[in-house]
């Protein structure tokens, strides 16, 4: 644990590799401190931990992460996001579903459902997911 609390203060690959390799440890408790200490890093190293975070075999690992891209607010954080539809846990795919109602005030079927409106619609939020309005 102490391992990954210094794996904060990482940049880059050395982060992602550390982090990444921690949210797929035996160990449950281990595995969500690795994930939680992705929020302290650069959006750019914490979107790739995500990413990986995704993949974990911790259902509470990737329920967590699906509540950390929705907090997020950005357009690279919802192409992760929309991949929360396709886990095999109910709640993980739930807890996507509550992130993208809160963002979007809409809920999704299916994450084709979902990349297919955020493809329409991804146009009218700026980078920080403000909607854009036409003067």
């Amino acid at each position: 644990a102490q391992a990954i609390d210094s794996a904060s203060v990482l940049r880059g690959e050395d982060a992602i590799d550390i982090l990444s390799g921690a949210t797929s440890h035996s160990s449950v408790e281990i595995a969500i401190l690795a994930a939680e200490a992705a929020r302290e890093l650069p959006s750019e190293t914490r979107m790739e931990i995500y990413e990986n975070n995704l993949a974990s075999p911790h259902e509470p690992v990737r329920e967590l992460t699906v509540i950390e891209l929705s907090r997020q607010e950005s357009k690279p954080a919802i192409e992760l996001l929309i991949l929360g539809l396709l886990d095999p846990a109910e709640a993980v795919v739930e807890t996507t579903n509550k992130g993208l109602e809160r963002l979007f005030n809409r809920t999704f079927d299916s994450a084709s459902a979902a990349k297919q409106w955020w493809a329409e619609n991804q146009h009218e939020y700026s980078d920080t997911l403000k909607h854009i309005v036409s003067p």
